[in-house]
């Protein structure tokens, strides 16, 4: 269970001064970004003001063939909710496809043109360099909340620790 605001699953590493939320999410580990939404939205927070004040930002690594929530997340950055959103989007597993008659998601299409300078795309993985990149753009301090599979979370995990990012500015929820 994550703390809001606090976003950490536990009392230690508690950092509750960050300026910003970073979610940095693969696979079904998206589905933290609504939930965390939920608690930044005065619409749909539980209390009498969002207990989420800071901007939230996104990265996001998928599978052109396992794109979820991309168009709740293009809209999230038209209206201003989500500041920054960068999905690293690679290319189907050669494998057979697990639903093979629905159309792969056109994550470009989605954002389009309307957010230019809140989105981004990238075709590859998530790299050092491109959490560094995106990273110099944020306003510290802030959260990083890494949600998705074991080894991605270990391996987001690692290249931040090569960044600078200090431990207690981390959260590692288990997709």
């Amino acid at each position: 269970t994550m703390h809001v605001p606090s976003l950490t699953t536990g009392t230690q590493n508690i950092n509750r001064k960050h300026e910003l939320v970073l979610l940095i999410v693969a696979g079904t580990g998206v589905v933290a970004v609504p939930q965390i939404m939920h608690h930044a939205s005065m619409e749909t927070c539980f209390g009498v003001r969002p207990p989420v004040k800071g901007p939230v930002s996104v990265i996001y690594s998928c599978r052109r063939d396992d794109a979820l929530l991309i168009s709740e997340m293009a809209n999230w950055c038209r209206d201003g909710f989500i500041q920054r959103c960068v999905v690293a989007i690679t290319d189907p597993k050669p494998s057979a496809a697990v639903f093979p008659y629905i159309k792969d998601v056109d994550v470009e299409a989605s954002f389009g043109e309307k957010i230019p300078n809140a989105s981004s795309i990238i075709k590859g993985r998530l790299s050092v360099n491109i959490l560094q990149a995106e990273l110099k753009k944020l306003k510290e301090p802030l959260r990083v909340v890494i949600t998705g599979p074991e080894g991605f979370n270990g391996a987001v995990r690692s290249m931040l620790e090569q960044i600078g990012v200090g431990l207690d500015a981390i959260t590692i929820l288990s997709a």
